[in-house]
């Protein structure tokens, strides 16, 4: 029964870290692609001012609390 649970136990080990190491190399890959783009590159729509959660209902300000 303890050998079925240590060679479980190996296996899931072994994907979480065949996972980290996926990870750590697609992180890497992205960051670096991103620090190549020069700030002026950026597309009009990611501007800073931009809204991006706006209320669609207007409601009165409530004085209550």
């Amino acid at each position: 029964m303890t050998a079925k649970i240590k060679s479980g136990f190996k296996f899931w080990m072994l994907i979480y870290v065949a996972f980290v190491v996926a990870l750590t190399s697609a992180g890497t890959a992205g960051e670096s692609s991103a620090a190549s783009v020069s700030p002026g590159t950026y597309p009009a729509d990611t501007r800073a001012d931009k809204v991006f959660f706006a209320p669609t209902i207007e409601r009165p300000r409530r004085n209550d609390i």
